[in-house]
């Protein structure tokens, strides 16, 4: 069975970003004599930082942070999973020089994609992954790097 990935790596239906939920349907606007009272500040503030993205799958996902330097040797010594520094979540990423490993929390060992901040960054990812013979797809995410 042939599955489809989205540009972060995940199956289609199972990104929030590439296939939203549907939006609720609108409520009917208020008359003047029923207007509720305005949001407060709190509720309508966003945390900053790198973008949710929810996995809906029972295959979650865990994430290395590296320096694009450092992206070979990690390639070229053995299991990843046995590699330290592995979290559950993404966080922020300091540097555009940095590059994002993301594998399945239930094979450790299988790169499912590297994430980078632009094309230059795109093309090393590609070459050292070549060069270690390993296969993974190579994406250009900005949103992950702000």
């Amino acid at each position: 069975m042939t599955t489809v990935e989205c540009i972060h790596g995940l199956e289609i239906a199972e990104c929030e970003v590439c296939s939203p939920r549907e939006a609720p349907a609108a409520s009917p606007r208020p008359s003047r004599g029923d207007a509720r009272p305005p949001r407060s500040a709190a509720a309508q503030v966003k945390p900053a930082g790198v973008p949710s993205m929810a996995v809906r799958s029972a295959d979650a996902r865990r994430y290395l942070v590296l320096d694009i330097d450092e992206l070979e040797d990690v390639l070229e010594t053995g299991p990843l999973g046995e590699t330290e520094g592995w979290r559950l979540e993404l966080g922020a990423p300091t540097s555009r020089e940095r590059v994002v490993l993301v594998s399945a929390l239930s094979d450790p060992d299988a790169l499912v994609l590297l994430g980078v901040a632009n094309e230059p960054a795109r093309r090393r990812a590609a070459e050292a992954l070549r060069a270690a013979g390993r296969s993974a797809r190579v994406v250009v995410n900005p949103a992950w790097f702000a």
